[in-house]
């Protein structure tokens, strides 16, 4: 079939040109890049976007075959066509529509509770999800005419197995809980718009039971912490030394004292200076005349930090560097870049440092939190009050997540106890 280029469809276009009865015809097609390599989505036109349609965007499954990208695209574009018309269409209560719905609906969690950075997490979540059991529809269907639940809790726990065994990949535990957990946020999600079957399907979920990964053991010492700060200074990044050191010294996590990029803005992180909107009303943050650091934890709520950077002095004399013409704005600058540092370069560059500092793989950025708690949890002195207010924890139990010598403080309570007897 011959088609002129005024014949072709804005579809056709593009597709690359391929005319519409053609099996690998797939309209709204792209590929985007990502870290891991390029992904296909299916875009709409930005008209009818900006016209109301949704979804904005639709992740595809990139283990799909050219084909099956194809049928799933003309899917979708048929829907948009649908939508154009003005065609009234049955709601198909399908795992991908609740995701759809969740990530659009302004009056949902995603976007009544959630910060920006775990709004991101989310959407990647919702995105494993939607690619492995998107089409699994949830309505309840009709057996010997009784109404029973579509899904059962055999099924979730297929799913979760195979979330965390990917085909031609290593296990990923982590992974399947991480899905699991954000099947759990939609499936409340569904129960609150009032879906068919969706309190049936949340008892389903509630009541099955999962494995979890293993927690994590390691937790840097203050030596190795010490030689990847030397070898950072070595290596001319004062701003890595200085972060690793603060996380270390304050229980701290990283991302509130690098900050954090939400498209071309940037905030939450140490400043020189500066202002923190806090329910309607301004906070002033930053490093007052007398060197004490005052910011907010930002996790959950607005949590207050405020430390005398005189107690740890080896801290104070690295951020005293800084030239004063330059003691503005964000206090962790990348040095290649002179801007805030982004999460994923960070983490390349002290993967880097720690290396070249002898110090092992299994030893993340993130773990220096661990290494803080598990040296406080040796010192007698620390109650659970003081260690709970340190790490900044609401939650009682959350402390234990990050205490990782278990092992040597059961050994601490056998010695203990010996030394009781002996002194019977």
């Amino acid at each position: 079939m011959t088609m002129t280029l005024e014949r072709q469809t804005l579809a056709d276009k593009a597709s690359g040109s391929l005319p519409t009865d053609h099996a690998l015809f797939a309209p709204g097609l792209k590929w985007r890049k990502r870290v891991g390599g390029n992904v296909p989505m299916w875009i709409p036109p930005g008209t009818a976007v900006k016209a109301g349609y949704r979804p904005k965007s639709l992740p595809l499954n990139k283990h799909a075959s050219q084909h099956e990208l194809a049928e799933a695209c003309r899917k979708q574009w048929q829907d948009l066509q649908d939508w154009r018309s003005g065609k009234s269409k049955p709601v198909r209560y399908t795992i991908g529509w609740l995701i759809d719905r969740y990530l659009n609906d302004p009056a949902s969690p995603y976007h009544r509770r959630l910060n920006p950075e775990s709004q991101q997490s989310y959407r990647w979540e919702c995105q494993r999800v939607r690619q492995t059991v998107g089409d699994m529809r949830l309505d309840p269907k009709i057996e010997r005419g009784v109404q029973v639940p579509r899904r059962t809790g055999a099924e979730f726990e297929t799913w979760f197995y195979q979330w965390g065994h990917p085909l031609g990949k290593a296990p990923t535990p982590s992974r399947a809980t991480h899905c699991m957990a954000m099947l759990r946020a939609l499936l409340s999600y569904y129960v609150t718009i009032g879906g068919p079957g969706a309190r049936e399907l949340r008892e389903i979920l509630k009541v099955a039971r999962f494995d979890k990964p293993a927690a994590r053991r390691v937790a840097p010492t203050y030596e190795q912490v010490d030689a990847i700060v030397i070898k950072a200074l070595e290596l001319g990044y004062r701003s890595i030394a200085i972060t690793t050191l603060a996380q270390f010294e304050f229980m701290e996590r990283r991302t509130h004292i690098i900050g954090k990029w939400h498209g071309d803005a940037w905030g939450y992180g140490w400043v020189w200076d500066g202002d923190f909107k806090l329910e309607g009303r301004v906070e002033r943050v930053g490093i007052t005349p007398d060197w004490h650091i005052r910011y907010f934890q930002t996790k959950k709520g607005a949590n207050l930090r405020y430390y005398d950077l005189k107690s740890v002095q080896r801290l104070l004399g690295l951020i005293q560097l800084t030239p004063k013409e330059n003691r503005s704005g964000p206090i962790i600058i990348c040095e290649d870049t002179g801007q805030p540092w982004l999460k994923r370069r960070y983490q390349e560059k002290f993967r880097e440092i720690a290396r070249a500092a002898g110090v092992p793989d299994e030893i993340c950025s993130m773990d220096m939190r661990a290494g803080a708690a598990t040296e406080a949890d040796a010192l007698p002195e620390v109650t659970d009050r003081m260690f709970d207010d340190a790490g900044g924890w609401a939650d009682p139990n959350m402390k234990h997540r990050y205490r990782r010598q278990k092992v040597r403080a059961a050994q601490k309570v056998v010695e203990l106890r010996q030394a009781a007897r002996r002194d019977l």
